[in-house]
């Protein structure tokens, strides 16, 4: 009993040191108080049970990466603490193996709590999921569509939404933005500038068209829920959620590729959900269900220039997971891949439109060679910073050096008009990447957490939409009602400053729940959840290596729209007659 007592003790005593640790942090404290407070919850809760979990190793293994995450994403508290030398880099040491391995106790004791968690369902599948489907869809689209006229018509554009449009107008395209989708806005301009004369219509009608998307697709999320028996409780308290996050609303009518892919990949989630438990769209066909899920798959990989290597990984993967088993849906997506990479690259060749520069996907080394000439210029050969200059002035690279975002350092690369010499000397750079890396470690780390941590670590105070028209010389602009939209406006700003409600635009606490759900889908052993978890945390990792800014929602918007579905599906056991589709399958557990 004493033992028991002593365990307990440490255990609390290691929460409170762990959010003592933290407390000057530059994230969302908010975040780690949250979950300070869920394992103290956790360790009371089940103080009684002196059972090892069999699944206490991949617990540990989860705790670690989480703990791990938040310790190198605060490495600035410590190394503040270093800054004096001596005894002080003793206690720096020690208050970054404290914040580790306390945080490793927190975060175990918060899968814990997941680890048993189900939310009830219906025991047979339920009739008219149509019929939800036209609610849901009419809630969120009068939603956004009486937010869009009465306060911010005719929609927000950023400097993005105005190059995409500026494409059009001029007729000289690139895929810089992907042009799939400065082709979608297209008929839409056109629309605008020739039958009414007034470009802002044409972005008010592209605009209705994104919303329209978005509601169906979560309407279309939510209808499946209830077809598998899913307690109407539960999807009302989910729709109003959904309604009324700012980012869904200012999201949809914003003009950016980032929405409509994110409705799209959420659009393809639940298809391939329903294709595997064979759930159609129309019960005589199949032909609808196929054809959905082929086109919702083949945008995701056109709307983002990260999404085709991201799905193609999550094919490689889906081989492993089933092998020999659904063969015809492992058809299906190599297909979408191949018809992606062809509209890609032959077809945009061939009607010459032009590809992104080669500095734009070398976001993370880029930042990581120029810190290095910042802190170390002192210590790089005269070789290599003769390669360096090639390209451009290693001087210039150290000043543009931002940490937490790439565009200063691109666009000095962009301002010497060499990219070519990227191509041609390829081997070269790669080399000199590497050698820096071997002999600067520490700059590269930290150059890495700088430009990344944003993205899987608690949240921060960045910049999470745009309620404006950038100044532009087409004619488009802001002309909503003013009183509504400075209205609208303290609706967004609430969830950036209230405490409580930071939680809900924290980019790094919903990739911590990506992974929870990974964690209990293995638990599970449910490879249908573990595959449909995939494409979303492929994607999410190649913002890793080529994100520009260090924590910008828009970026990961498709998870923020896949994650309610992916939750309730993991957490919820659906009736025994939904059965997996016709398809040689293995057994699944559920």
């Amino acid at each position: 009993m004493k033992r028991e007592k002593i365990i307990l003790f440490t255990k609390y005593f290691a929460i409170f040191l762990w959010l003592s640790l933290l407390i000057e942090t530059d994230s969302y404290y908010s975040i780690y108080l949250m979950l300070g407070v869920l394992s103290i919850v956790s360790i009371t809760k089940n103080k009684n049970q002196g059972k090892k979990s069999s699944h206490s190793k991949l617990s540990y293994l989860f705790a670690g990466l989480f703990s791990l995450a938040t310790t190198l994403a605060n490495y600035s508290l410590f190394s503040r603490m270093a800054e004096s030398g001596g005894l002080h880099i003793v206690t720096a040491i020690l208050a970054s193996v404290l914040t580790f391995a306390s945080g490793i106790i927190v975060f175990k004791n918060v899968l814990l709590v997941t680890r048993n968690f189900s939310i009830k369902t219906s025991k047979k599948l339920t009739d008219s999921p149509r019929k939800v489907f036209l609610i849901c869809f009419l809630i969120f689209s009068l939603i956004d569509l009486l937010v869009l006229f009465l306060c911010c018509y005719p929609g927000s554009l950023t400097p993005d939404s105005i190059d995409e449009i500026g494409q059009i107008l001029s007729g000289s395209y690139s895929n810089h933005h992907p042009f799939y989708y400065t082709i979608l806005i297209y008929p839409f301009i056109q629309l605008g500038t020739n039958v009414f004369h007034d470009i802002n219509i044409g972005v008010a009608f592209f605009n209705v068209f994104q919303i329209l998307i978005l509601s169906a697709a979560f309407a279309y999320s939510i209808s499946t829920l209830f077809h598998i028996g899913v307690s109407k409780k539960v999807l009302f308290i989910l729709t109003v959620v959904l309604a009324i996050l700012p980012y869904n609303i200012i999201f949809s009518f914003t003009v950016w590729k980032d929405v409509m892919f994110a409705a799209l990949f959420l659009i393809f989630i639940v298809t391939l959900y329903r294709y595997f438990y064979d759930l159609r769209l129309f019960e005589k066909s199949k032909i609808p269900q196929l054809t959905l899920l082929f086109f919702s798959g083949l945008t995701v990989c056109l709307l983002r220039s990260n999404a085709l290597i991201a799905i193609v990984v999550s094919i490689i993967i889906f081989f492993i997971i089933f092998r020999k088993h659904y063969v015809k849906l492992g058809i299906i997506l190599i297909v979408i891949i191949a018809s992606a990479f062809i509209l890609k690259r032959p077809v945009l060749s061939l009607i010459g439109v032009t590809q992104t520069d080669t500095i734009e996907s070398l976001s993370i080394p880029s930042q990581q060679i120029a810190r290095t000439i910042k802190y170390k210029y002192n210590k790089i050969s005269e070789e290599d910073i003769n390669l360096i200059n090639n390209l451009a002035d290693s001087k210039e690279l150290a000043e543009a050096y931002t940490p937490t975002i790439s565009d200063p350092v691109k666009n000095t690369v962009r301002k010497y008009n060499n990219q070519k010499y990227i191509k041609e000397h390829a081997v070269d750079l790669i080399m000199l990447y590497l050698k820096l890396g071997t002999q600067h470690p520490v700059q590269y780390l930290t150059a890495w957490i700088e430009q990344t941590k944003g993205y899987w670590n608690g949240g921060y105070m960045s910049s999470v939409w745009a309620n404006e028209v950038q100044d532009n010389n087409y004619g488009l602009k802001r002309s909503g009602n003013t009183f509504m939209n400075k209205l609208f406006g303290g609706y967004l700003e609430i969830y950036r400053s209230t405490t409580f409600l930071q939680s809900f635009i924290s980019i790094g606490l919903l990739v911590w729940l990506l992974f929870i759900l990974l964690y209990r889908s293995v638990i599970d052993k449910n490879k249908i959840n573990l595959f449909l978890i995939t494409p979303i945390l492929t994607t999410w990792a190649t913002l890793l290596i080529a994100t520009p800014v260090y924590s910008e929602l828009r970026y990961i918007y498709f998870a923020f729209t896949t994650i309610p579905f992916l939750i309730i599906i993991t957490f919820t056991r659906p009736p025994k007659q939904l059965s997996l589709t016709n398809e040689k399958k293995p057994n699944e557990k559920r």
